[in-house]
């Protein structure tokens, strides 16, 4: 037999959003949303392709960080990342230059790339060719 669907689509104990419908979902204990203190980090560089070894300009919102705390680093294999010593603040982000170098025998390709500023960090791609 069937359970009728208005015992179905009631809580059941032990779970959470016992006793209250939560539209968000499920959330872990401990998630960024519980801790105002825990910046949010956005990155966008300003052009989808460069070629290797060309300055690439990133776009960083975290607020209240300052430049000298970014820090980058490449996901894809095959890529060197230079962040560049000049970097400056306007309207509230952070604006970096960096040299991405493509490896020998490296197939041009997308480059991931991850910015970490404060311990958050956030992921940004770029096209690299030869």
């Amino acid at each position: 037999m069937l359970t009728p669907l208005s015992a179905a689509a009631r809580p059941m104990d032990g779970f959470p959003g016992h006793g209250s419908y939560d539209p968000s979902g499920f959330r872990r204990s401990g998630s960024p949303e519980d801790d105002p203190e825990t910046p949010t980090l956005s990155v966008s560089f300003e052009a989808s392709t460069i070629r290797s070894d060309r300055v690439a300009v990133a776009t960083i919102d975290c607020a209240g960080a300052h430049p000298e705390e970014v820090q980058c680093h490449p996901v894809t294999p095959g890529f060197e990342i230079q962040l560049l010593d000049e970097r400056v603040v306007q309207d509230g982000l952070i604006i970096v230059g960096m040299r991405i170098h493509r490896r020998i025998g490296a197939i041009r390709r997308l480059c991931l790339v991850r910015f970490s500023v404060r311990g958050v960090s956030a992921v940004a791609s770029i096209t690299v060719l030869h």
